[in-house]
């Protein structure tokens, strides 16, 4: 029996449409998929509000697309309506063979010995065969990627996959082997860390998630594995489809890689200077502190919507997409009017941002050394044209710096005297 191929060598395509739809009833699913009319697939992620970010392609018509990790092949399906040339998907066998952790000590996570043969890609097969997909399934691990075996593709995808790994960089290395063109990349990050592009290990704590880097190291990662140019995307909060049972939101990060450095098979836009009606903007505060300290240094986090249809797509020269945020304190001068007095400071945006997606920006800001309310008025700026649209100002309550305890002068001099004082003086 087929667990591998095209739908037709799947043990279920010989199944009625009728018993397909009730085992899929039966079965647990990562993805939401709209298998039919009268069943979408309760999923632990709904990703189609989500496409622009994974997949900011309009026409795969030229490329040969590659997804790694398919799990139940949302990102496949959605390769073949975006019209790829051809899709071949790729997952492990079995979950004895994830790199789910095992060093927590918690006996019900450890693999119990390989499961039921083909059980672990069955959702995969029962969408595929019901949705009539021209997909190739392959069961493959993606440290075993190899292009004498696996061949050469012109798009590799691999979509939130990279923090269950023990070996991130060994898994890029990999994909990179397989990719002719194109390399595109979604997974979890950690803005906190980013000053220090590091990568946080989580393994012993959260079983399922391993190594989390920050932007900055996942864009580095990703460029030591032999790409010549590597585009920072959107980074986005994504949710768990239930909130209810899972508030939790999860920082992600989309990456772009390219082989050559023209490299086009997957059709994206060439760096330009966004069109003037096309520099619209929404921009709101996603995490900025209540009050600081004066002359403290702090973070704001702000929440920028590409709110035009077009793809605003920068590069680090002349083209470079930036936040900008106006500060200072709000006081009132005569006449009782507010005054606001600026101070600028500008962060590069990322390399792409889709049209009504929305990317998270952090700026390091430094608060007045007078008390007061300090105003941050955001704003989008490139080639110092700045985009207009809905802003949100975020204000900042500056307190005062407690007061430093310094000892009286005659107590000041007696401590000088005694620590001039030898040793052997004072026995």
């Amino acid at each position: 029996m087929a667990f591998e191929g095209r739908i037709e060598n799947f043990p279920e395509f010989a199944s009625s449409r009728e018993t397909l739809l009730s085992t899929a009833r039966d079965r647990s699913w990562y993805h939401t998929l709209e298998l039919d009319g009268s069943l979408t697939t309760p999923g632990e992620f709904d990703l189609r509000p989500y496409v622009p970010y994974y997949l900011p392609f309009d026409n795969l018509s030229r490329a040969d697309c590659l997804d790694i990790g398919a799990g139940n092949g949302f990102w496949s399906f959605e390769m073949e309506r975006k019209h790829a040339r051809s899709v071949t998907a790729i997952d492990i066998a079995d979950f004895s063979e994830t790199d789910f952790s095992i060093l927590c000590g918690r006996d019900e996570l450890r693999p119990k010995g390989r499961g039921e043969p083909g059980a672990f890609g069955e959702q995969l097969r029962i969408a595929a065969t019901l949705l009539r997909s021209r997909l190739i399934y392959r069961l493959r691990n993606v440290y075993d990627l190899h292009p004498e075996r696996d061949g050469m593709y012109d798009l590799v995808h691999c979509g939130s996959m990279l923090m269950h790994l023990f070996g991130p960089l060994l898994a890029l290395q990999r994909m990179a082997s397989v990719c002719r063109d194109t390399f595109i990349i979604t997974t979890q990050v950690d803005p906190s860390l980013e000053d220090r592009c590091a990568a946080a290990y989580l393994g012993h704590r959260i079983p399922y998630v391993h190594f989390v880097p920050s932007p900055s190291c996942l864009v580095n990662m990703i460029a030591s594995c032999g790409y010549e140019n590597v585009l920072q995307g959107p980074l986005f909060l994504l949710p768990f489809r239930d909130r209810a049972a899972n508030p939790m939101l999860i920082p992600h990060m989309t990456c772009i890689a390219f082989k050559p450095a023209s490299a086009n098979a997957a059709g994206f836009c060439a760096p330009r200077r966004v069109e003037p009606q096309d520099q619209t903007v929404r921009i709101t505060p996603q995490e900025v502190p209540d009050d600081v300290r004066c002359g403290a240094v702090f973070f704001a986090r702000f929440r920028v919507e590409n709110t035009s249809v077009a793809m605003w797509r920068a590069d680090r020269g002349e083209n470079e997409l930036k936040l900008g945020c106006e500060s200072g304190r709000l006081g009132r001068p005569r006449g009782g009017l507010a005054a606001l007095s600026r101070h600028r400071n500008e962060v590069p945006l990322g390399h792409y941002l889709p049209p009504g997606t929305s990317t998270i920006v952090t700026l390091r800001l430094t608060a007045p050394e007078r008390p007061g309310k300090l105003v941050l008025q955001p704003y989008v700026t490139q080639k110092n044209c700045r985009f207009r649209g809905e802003v949100s100002p975020a204000t900042v309550r500056v307190r005062a710096s407690p007061p430093t305890f310094r000892l009286p002068p005659l107590f000041s001099r007696l401590r000088q005297l005694v620590d001039r004082t030898e040793p052997a003086k004072l026995a």
